[in-house]
């Protein structure tokens, strides 16, 4: 247990201060120089874009054994770039510390990680640490938003930044180094009978995950990069703002608890389906709302137990529906386009921001895309239940 909970804040210093920090960025950045609310947000497409490609050699090295170093080196380097973010004075430059962050972030956020943990601890310990990690890194958009706007409104963005990056490196790094040790014998999904790893691509199962971490990927990147500025457009106060967003951490812990007792049955992309109905209508009420705070909270609430609860799913699908396969490199095939998908959603939504003056656009697109989710779970599970019967008749 003491592991999950060292483990669990590194991962909340990571979430906090290397992605929640970006939207409180970006509106310092907009209001000092007057940049275009799409070149700034195009630096968080360009993290995204880098940390997709990025995430197939990283699995690899976990699975080589060298997890610690990778999530250590990954780190600094994320604490190196909030601090080379203090100096910033043109988008190029911007654009270039965001090509290492996205580096940083293959390196340092769930993926990673849920590879080490199965690596370093097997699979059942995994199937058991996993959903706690989600648990307490789901605090940082709590901890952290709030923190990062109390620098950055007592002290300035630019010493905002290093503050940041100083205090990441103080807790993550170390963390990973002290926990992290590979095992004596490696365990079963690491043996060399399974190295056809790239088998899952030629399984229909396989895709129609990816389709539905895609649509995830789309919305949760999109608001997680947007919402702020959605809050602010609603015509809602910076401090209502922050606290409705920071509100998230809290409701995707609770998701999250609620989804851990339905593991235990082995539930979890049924209940995944199930949620993912209820994601329409967030996103339909987010569009139709207006500064009402008490109906902000409700959307919150609904939004946030969704994201929390599926980021489990994604963690532990793997182990359920791909036993043989090594976790690190097929994490990283399942990362892959799910990456691509956060670094194309703030893009997207900055541009029709840009063509509408307004976001509504943006609301109506990812509420297409919310459509074919539950779908793309739904056809997942009833292929994996078909393989699984037909392997039983050849046996």
């Amino acid at each position: 247990m003491l592991r999950v909970v060292w483990l669990g804040g590194a991962q909340m210093s990571a979430w906090g201060c290397l992605l929640y920090s970006f939207p409180m960025l970006a509106e310092a950045l907009l209001a000092e120089y007057g940049w275009s609310r799409f070149e700034v947000y195009a630096a968080g497409s360009v993290a995204m874009a880098v940390a997709a490609v990025s995430a197939y050699p990283v699995g690899r090295w976990i699975d080589l054994g060298y997890g610690r170093a990778v999530m250590c080196l990954g780190g600094l380097l994320g604490a190196g770039v909030l601090c080379g973010l203090s100096q910033v004075e043109a988008v190029w430059q911007l654009y270039a510390l965001y090509v290492l962050m996205g580096m940083a972030l293959a390196a340092s956020l769930y993926e990673p990680l849920f590879a080490c943990v199965t690596f370093c601890f097997g699979v059942e310990q995994a199937r058991y640490i996993i959903p706690r990690l989600t648990l307490w890194a789901g605090f940082a958009s709590l901890v952290f938003m709030p923190y990062t706007q109390l620098l950055i409104d007592t002290f300035g963005w630019r010493m905002a930044m290093p503050v940041l990056g100083l205090t990441y490196v103080l807790i993550a790094p170390g963390i990973y180094c002290w926990l992290l040790k590979p095992p004596e014998k490696l365990p079963e999904v690491r043996k060399p009978a399974s190295q056809t790893v790239d088998g899952v691509l030629r399984l229909s199962v396989f895709w129609y995950l990816v389709v539905a971490f895609v649509g995830y990927g789309l919305i949760q990147a999109g608001l997680n990069f947007h919402l702020f500025a959605i809050l602010l457009e609603k015509q809602l106060g910076v401090a209502t703002a922050i606290w409705l967003v920071a509100m998230l951490g809290p409701v995707q812990v609770a998701g999250r608890i609620w989804l851990m007792l339905l593991l235990r049955s082995r539930a979890a992309t049924g209940a995944a389906v199930m949620l993912t109905l209820f994601q329409p209508l967030v996103l339909l009420a987010m569009y139709l709302s207006s500064a009402l705070v008490p109906l902000w909270v409700v959307i919150i609430v609904f939004y946030g137990l969704l994201g929390g609860s599926l980021i489990i799913v994604k963690g532990i699908v793997i182990i359920d529906y791909f036993p043989d396969q090594p976790y690190g490199r097929v994490n990283a095939l399942l990362t892959a386009p799910y990456n691509l998908a956060q670094a194309v959603a703030p893009l997207v939504g900055a541009a029709l921001w840009l063509l509408g003056s307004s976001y509504d656009s943006y609301l109506w697109l990812l509420f297409g895309v919310s459509l074919l989710i539950p779908l793309s779970f739904y056809l997942a599970r009833r292929g994996h239940e078909r393989g699984n019967s037909e392997a039983e008749r050849v046996v």
